[in-house]
């Protein structure tokens, strides 16, 4: 068989990704929340009946607290003075450890402001004011008069601003409106916007400045007067401790947007510390912390006399404007009963729960569940020293409904209610809410609590829908008990827990093609087509989750024979090209069939199931190809008496015979035979003869073929065998007599032909 030559086009294309990054922030609303959060708690049992008017205490039952019934404790009215304090047996207690957390939502507009305030004032649940003319309505409820009063000469009594105010008292007081002028003077140099402080409603040396006409300091509360018998009554000037803008920025720029922000206190008795701060629930920004000592505390409220215990509550006062201000609790500083907590573990058991508060690296750091998983709720529910038997009339979680769709049938699993002895008792899922993820659980008999013990509700659920992102999701748990000898029902509730759901891992996709998804593919190639070393094989994967961490296995015979590095996705939902090298020796002639396997690799390097695969056959095979072959011999230098004999060619005029063989070793046998061909009618005066080295015999060419390369000529590079000649060796010219001057192109013609064995048949 006779092989002509071949040209090979190669033709490379290349592609250009071009890869955009973009910034991303976090963008933070100045406002708080538009409904109270989940987790208020009643507070029936909590407070002792109102003083004054415009307090309203309004118990109600909406799906702003995920249908668990809560209160909020109103203060509005125009003209008047208000106080509502905790009762005897709900007093903080300064000889332990205790925190509060409330919500408070200032309106929008027109209220002076209200205190927080702890006192041990002589009238206990009774304390408000003295102070309530036209004048004093900037006392806020806690404050007293506005200035120095000379009593009735002889019979009257001399009275100051903390004459009237509530006794053995600290406020922490949220002041709306500045009082500056020259008859209603107590916010002189503080801020002019809506302000927090501190300060001593009662004390006599601490709670006020006094100042005159001029609103200067001095150092007395009646100055002046002609011989020292009439002197001036001073204004007061309250004393403001810690004083802070409210519209810093930091929390909000508008505490009157009528949104709901937080407010925090913690007591930590070992520290000897009273820590409270503004908080925005909406960003989680916090104003700075606010510390009173325990001594100022013990000093003003004379906690050694009161067995460290203090009333709490709230006063206002408005004027001719009447605004609303409302507050809700979710942790009062004292305990009713006992503790309620909330819990949630992933399917390895490990907790995954977080406090509301946590910051970004705890939330990052944590455990957590994945969509589709299979996880376990707990509420605890730790009894404190109580005084009467409480009785459990009903437990009840909340799951966000945006992971768990509890409408769903047999999607709570296993409830049990266990107390800490191990004695087990039956429940059942009374009612579900869809909306809100609310779950009531019935006790098949009411838990009757005599002693201070713990129980646990517990049960099993799935996160049963699809998520796009990884969620941060809530939780949250409440108890209803009833104490004995009443018909209230308490609720008694845990604070917000949250716990990361991350979203179901997008099995990675493989491809063949860019455009459309091709999962096998056969490709024809030629041994001679390979690197010597490796075969590099382009695919496209497609992942559209951030930081999975991935690997790719190529199996041959199921074996592995190349792997990529372990890399990690971008999140780019689109297919993207990668390559993976296989070492060339693993390619054998004939059919190789190859399987590319996608894995997802854990922290500890552990490869996940096969995400997807592609199949590749590459059908490998040889070939005889003749590469190359003089396309012109030239004898044009001589002159006339050195024309006769063998004669070389021009000096410059080398020769050259490629051939590519790459074919299986078993097949390499071929051979190069050329001939001579006339190609006019005329006799030319000359014959061509081969001489292939210098010791080689020359042979005469003519129309028989004759061999003048083969498979042994010279050692093949990368499959090709390439001999060359110098001008005196190889195709030469021989004339018996000496050649007459004259051109002979075109009167013979040499014929190259390649043959695909040794001898041709």
């Amino acid at each position: 068989m006779i092989l002509r030559k071949n040209y090979l086009y190669l033709m490379v294309t290349m592609s250009i990704f071009l890869v955009s990054f973009g910034m991303s922030g976090k963008s933070y609303a100045d406002s708080g929340l538009n409904e109270i959060p989940g987790g208020a708690i009643t507070v029936d049992n909590f407070f002792a009946p109102p003083n004054g008017t415009g307090v309203r205490i309004k118990k109600t039952n909406d799906s702003s607290n995920n249908s668990v019934p809560y209160s909020i404790v109103s203060i509005s009215g125009t003209n008047n003075w208000m106080s509502i304090w905790s009762n005897d047996r709900s007093k903080m207690d300064f000889s332990r450890d205790f925190e509060g957390r409330m919500y408070i939502n200032f309106g929008k507009g027109g209220s002076d402001g209200i205190a927080f305030v702890m006192h041990n004032d002589r009238t206990k649940t009774r304390a408000l004011t003295g102070a309530q003319t036209s004048a004093d309505g900037q006392n806020m409820g806690v404050y007293g008069s506005a200035k120095s009063q000379k009593g009735t000469p002889f019979i009257g009594t001399d009275t100051f601003p903390y004459t009237k105010a509530v006794q053995n008292s600290v406020a922490i007081e949220f002041d709306l409106y500045q009082n500056t002028n020259d008859t209603n003077a107590f916010d002189i140099n503080v801020f002019s916007q809506p302000h927090v402080a501190y300060t001593y409603p009662g004390d006599s040396k601490e709670g006020y400045q006094p100042m005159d006409s001029k609103l200067s300091d001095i150092n007395e509360w009646f100055y002046g007067g002609f011989g020292g018998m009439v002197k001036s009554e001073a204004m007061g000037r309250v004393i403001h401790r810690d004083d802070r803008n409210m519209n810093d920025g930091v929390v909000t720029n508008n505490i009157t947007d009528g949104t709901w922000y937080e407010f925090r206190y913690r007591f930590n008795r070992a520290a000897r510390n009273f820590d409270y701060c503004f908080v925005n629930p909406t960003t989680k920004k916090r104003s700075e912390i606010t510390t009173i000592k325990l001594s100022n505390l013990d000093a003003k409220l004379k906690l050694s006399e009161n067995n460290q215990k203090a009333y709490w509550g709230f006063t206002g006062a408005n004027g001719i404007n009447g605004g609303e201000i409302k507050v809700a609790f979710t942790q009062p500083p004292v305990e009713l009963f006992g503790h309620l907590s909330s819990h949630v573990y992933n399917k390895d058991n490990q907790l995954v729960s977080l406090n509301e508060d946590a910051s970004e690296a705890e939330i990052k750091a944590a455990n957590y569940v994945k969509s589709g998983d299979t996880f376990k709720v707990s509420s605890e529910f730790n009894i404190g020293a109580i005084e009467r038997p409480i009785t459990v009339d009903s437990w009840e979680t909340s799951l966000d409904p945006k992971i768990v769709d509890i409408s769903e049938s047999d999607i709570v699993k296993n409830p049990t209610i266990t107390k800490s002895d191990g004695t087990k008792y039956s429940v059942t899922v009374k009612e579900k809410t869809a909306r809100n993820g609310k779950i009531k659980f019935k006790l098949d008999k009411p838990l009757k609590i005599t002693a201070s013990d713990k129980f646990t509700l517990s049960y099993e659920t799935k996160v049963n829908k699809a998520i796009k992102d990884d969620y941060l999701a809530n939780v949250e748990s409440s108890v209803f008990i009833v104490e004995e000898g009443t018909t209230i029902v308490d609720t008694i509730s845990a604070k917000t827990k949250l716990f990361m759901v991350k979203k179901g891992n997008t099995p990675t996709k493989l491809s063949w093609e860019l455009d459309k998804e091709v999962k096998q593919k056969n490709e024809f190639r030629d041994k001679v087509e390979l690197d010597k070393d490796n075969y590099s094989i382009p695919f496209y994967y497609k992942d559209p989750d951030q930081n999975d961490r991935i690997k790719i296995d190529v199996l041959k015979d199921n074996k592995k024979i190349a792997s990529t590095d372990m890399f990690t996705t971008t999140g780019e939902n689109k297919y993207l090209k990668k390559t993976i090298d296989v070492p060339t020796a693993e390619l054998n002639y004939g059919s190789n069939q190859l399987v590319l396997k996608v894995y997802e690799v854990d922290q500890a390097g552990n490869l996940s199931e096969v995400m997807d695969q592609l199949e590749l056959e590459i059908k490998l095979t040889g070939s005889l190809v003749f590469k190359e072959a003089p396309e012109l011999l030239s004898w044009t230098k001589m002159i006339p008496y050195e024309t006769k004999g063998v004669l070389s060619r021009d000096k410059a005029n080398k020769m050259k015979l490629s051939v590519s063989d790459s074919r299986e070793e078993k097949n390499k046998s071929w051979s190069i035979r050329a001939k001579t061909e006339n190609t006019s009618r005329e006799t030319v005066p000359f014959d061509f003869v081969w001489k292939d080295n210098a010791s080689s015999d020359i042979q005469r060419l003519g129309a028989e073929s004759r061999i003048v390369m083969n498979q042994d000529s010279i050692k093949p590079a990368n499959y090709l065998y390439t001999k060359e000649w110098q001008s005196d060796m190889g195709l030469l010219l021989e004339s018996h007599d000496y050649l007459p001057i004259k051109n002979y192109s075109e009167k013979v013609k040499i014929v190259w032909q390649l043959f695909d064995t040794e001898s041709p048949e």
